[in-house]
């Protein structure tokens, strides 16, 4: 039987890879994006795909948009989701200047509605996706609930200890995604769901920039890899896309 996977945020970047690694092996693949019509790599992704990838609207921002995938998923088995789609919040690329680049993510300028807002589309839209998408994941044999998380978020090891420049609000909704990581994989364990964290590492995307270590077609073949191999054991754990554990 043909194995299923959702990717959110495909339109580019890690999720655009994943969606096109995942159909290459011949997997279902639901591909979604805040709008498919303007995302024209994941159209031809879909025309070239003979079928096996399927584009639907989502837009994390707007939870009745969660609502409508379910709902057009109806009774669907999905076999793993990849909930991958989210947002840096504050940033001015024009400029080099740290202090006017991340402006609205330093303390002293923080910007508390943008903080907000990354917050909900980061952390708690990936929870409303997983409410939502549980009976999907609990129709295969072995569900699996990836959050594609961010050592950034990281309590443990997140931090620049010896700079006084530290960010405030991609790091902080990346650690909430990590402790709603955390207890769903204590509510999920029970319908036999793999709940766990992926950190990505440096991919050169929008959100990474040119001067990360790994490209897209890289992350998103170790994230597979781990994501494959990934048993009961490793319930409520989060690991890098290399397979190391990374600490909460």
């Amino acid at each position: 039987m043909t194995s299923t996977v959702l990717v959110t945020g495909a339109n580019r970047g890690i999720g655009l890879e994943l969606a096109r690694q995942y159909a290459a092996d011949g997997w279902q693949v639901i591909a979604t994006a805040r709008d498919p019509a303007e995302a024209a790599e994941l159209q031809s992704l879909q025309a070239a795909s003979d079928g096996r990838v399927r584009v639907e609207t989502l837009d994390l921002a707007d939870f009745a948009t969660i609502d409508s995938l379910a709902a057009a998923l109806g009774d669907a088995v999905v076999d793993v989701v990849i909930s991958n789609g989210a947002q840096f919040g504050p940033r001015d690329d024009s400029t080099t200047d740290l202090p006017r680049r991340l402006r609205g993510q330093l303390f002293g300028s923080v910007d508390h509605a943008a903080m907000l807002e990354t917050i909900r589309v980061n952390a708690i839209a990936p929870l409303h996706l997983a409410e939502k998408l549980r009976p999907n994941l609990q129709r295969s044999p072995q569900g699996k609930l990836v959050m594609i998380s961010s050592s950034a978020g990281s309590i443990a090891g997140g931090l620049q200890w010896d700079s006084p420049v530290q960010l405030f609000v991609y790091p902080v909704s990346k650690a909430m995604l990590n402790k709603v990581t955390a207890t769903l994989s204590m509510v999920l364990k029970a319908d036999g769901i793999v709940t766990v964290a992926l950190c990505p590492g440096h991919v050169r995307t929008r959100l990474g920039g040119p001067g990360a270590s790994l490209s897209p077609a890289e992350s998103a073949a170790g994230l597979r890899r781990v994501i494959g191999g990934l048993t009961s054991a490793d319930n409520g754990r989060f690991i890098r896309f290399d397979g190391a554990a990374v600490a909460w």
